[in-house]
């Protein structure tokens, strides 16, 4: 259905403003509660979602004060119902919890309660209702870090019970792994078949917490497909599970229909040499699409390479799991692996990032459960060779990475003897949580990366505007001095230049106007210095400070990470 047939779309930011400047007028100002409430440009993304998917029944996970559900609200046909959920602890609790100020404000007030003041105001309390207590568990913020009795009783189960199924929900509470992913459990249970499902925070400060729940979702429920926005994209953090009917296309469009790796060159003859080095082959098949050159390299350092498997190899390589469109291919896609060789070369992209991952994509324990099947065994013996190719805190880096693209490389070989008996479920909970750890951890530390390496570019153009501002000065500094020395020469030669009286008030306008410019370019400088004066700090210790200005929980959260840096 339309949505614009039943609820014509507001304008985002005007929908915002009202609802901060109804929060302010209850005497809760937005520099009070933006730093844990989402931010504008994440709530203009959930808001599309929803103007998109148009739902009747609406679930969200993590009130906090009601923004959120304020946005959902007002963004949602008329007879549509949003059904919320918190813990509702007093805001001094809460604040309390993260570390953070009351502004002068009331904070013994139950965070629930400002929520329904702010949709009474707003004449939106019809279609929102607040449900206290926790959805999965009965844990939060402050109890994982403060107090651990200030648990709270579990509600969601019954709310699901009696409200559900729900067409959309948002999940926005607890954002340790485990919470996450047993609020998507729940949900998902409840969930009108063709879903969605978003999340916030699946980038940046909570992302790796969050991802991984998403990850260990994925490999139990391959029925859903999982976007979120591409990395370099920084501070958009909302992410998007949609579940697929039985039947369905796993479409998102605008995924990147070629790996980007295998199209840059230096990457390849880096990764071929890794791989030669590495596994030591006479021989080798490639399996998949997009491997051309791979496999053109790959004998000019000595490899007999077929593109087909027709025996026993001492290498299979599989970068591409586009053929994976389902389960039944997922597992013919390894079983061609392990008919090859004894040793697989195994690249994929995790499930996600928009226009690096496709939709079929898996995260990378679904993979370590099939290939363990037949006794192989995942070893991150390749990524250690790019990663120092890649650091971005140095002037210039050998390979740049703005995508996950093909993050997950491993050289994965046969190691266990299918026909003894060994607990192979043990080995793939083991095996795949240990890999599904580094897959988040390296997501992460690209992240970084981008981030870091912004900072460096951002220096780097700060630089030149300071060498342009200083020629600038000093030619502006030299003309002013010329000026000053025509102006006091005039000076004393007053009494012969009265009859030329015009000509000394054009030359002081001069003088004032060179002053004016010379003061704006000195202050320009002083500017200027300040700013690489910050730059020259470390640049996890800027980036703290760029992401306290936008996220203040972030940056008090990172300088305590970073020892009060």
């Amino acid at each position: 259905m339309d949505s614009s047939t039943d609820n014509p779309r507001l304008d985002y930011d005007e929908s915002f403003r009202e609802i901060v400047d109804t929060y302010a007028s209850l005497g809760y100002p937005h520099d009070m509660l933006e730093a844990w409430t989402i931010p504008q440009v994440d709530g203009r993304a959930l808001v599309g979602f929803v103007e998109d998917v148009n739902p009747k029944n609406v679930l969200e996970v993590g009130t906090y004060v009601g923004m959120t559900s304020m946005l959902l609200a007002k963004h949602t046909a008329p007879d549509t119902h949003i059904h919320t959920v918190d813990p509702s602890l007093p805001l001094r609790t809460e604040i309390d919890s993260m570390k953070g100020s009351y502004h002068g404000c009331d904070v013994d007030i139950r965070a629930q309660d400002l929520g329904k003041k702010a949709a009474d105001r707003l004449g939106l309390s019809g279609k929102i209702t607040f449900h206290r207590g926790g959805f999965s568990v009965g844990q939060t913020f402050a109890t994982r870090n403060v107090d651990p009795t200030l648990a709270v009783e579990v509600v969601g189960p019954e709310v699901c019970r009696q409200h559900g199924p729900f067409d959309f929900v948002f999940v926005d509470g607890l954002h340790y792994h485990d919470a996450v992913l047993s609020d998507l459990e729940l949900a998902a249970a409840h969930l009108e078949p063709g879903g969605t499902i978003a999340l916030h925070d699946v980038i940046g400060m909570w992302g790796s917490n969050v991802r991984a729940a998403v990850s260990a979702f994925l490999t139990e429920h391959p029925d859903f497909v999982f976007w979120h926005p591409p990395l370099a994209d920084l501070y958009r953090s909302v992410g998007v599970l949609r579940h697929i009917p039985e039947g369905a296309q796993r479409e998102i469009s605008g995924t990147a229909p070629e790996p980007e790796f295998l199209t840059d060159e230096a990457k390849l003859k880096h990764f071929a040499t890794v791989v030669v080095n590495t596994v030591k082959p006479a021989n080798a098949v490639i399996l998949g699409d997009g491997c051309e050159r791979l496999r053109e390299l790959l004998v000019e350092l000595g490899v007999e390479v077929d593109v087909e498997p027709t025996r026993r190899y001492d290498l299979c390589v599989c970068l591409d799991t586009s053929p994976a469109t389902s389960e039944d291919a997922a597992d013919e896609l390894v079983q061609r692996c392990v008919f090859a060789s004894d040793t697989v070369v195994f690249g994929s992209t995790p499930p996600g990032e928009f226009g690096a991952a496709r939709p079929n994509e898996r995260p990378i324990a679904a993979w370590v459960r099939r290939f363990l099947a037949h006794g192989y065994v995942f070893h991150d013996t390749i990524r250690p060779f790019f990663e120092p190719m890649t650091y971005a805190n140095i002037p210039n880096r050998i390979f740049g990475v703005t995508t996950s693209d093909l993050l997950d490389l491993y050289v994965v070989r046969k190691e266990i003897d299918s026909d003894r008996d060994v607990s192979h479920a043990f080995l793939a909970d083991q095996l795949g949580e240990k890999e599904a750890r580094c897959e988040q951890l390296s997501l992460q530390r690209l992240f970084e990366e981008i981030v870091g390496r912004g900072a460096l570019e951002r220096e780097a153009e700060l630089r030149e505007r300071l060498a342009s501002a200083e020629t600038d000065l000093a030619s502006h500094s030299q003309e002013l001095e010329r000026v000053n020395s025509e102006l006091a020469r005039l000076q004393q030669e007053r009494p012969a230049l009265l009859a030329n009286a015009a000509r000394t008030p054009e030359l002081e306008k001069r003088v004032s106007q060179l002053n004016q410019q010379a003061a704006k370019l000195e202050h320009q400088r002083h500017m200027l210095e300040l700013t690489c004066h910050h730059l020259q700090q470390p640049w996890r210790v800027r980036m703290a400070g760029a992401a306290g200005r936008r996220f203040p929980r972030l940056a008090a959260f990172v300088k305590r990470a970073l020892g009060k840096t």
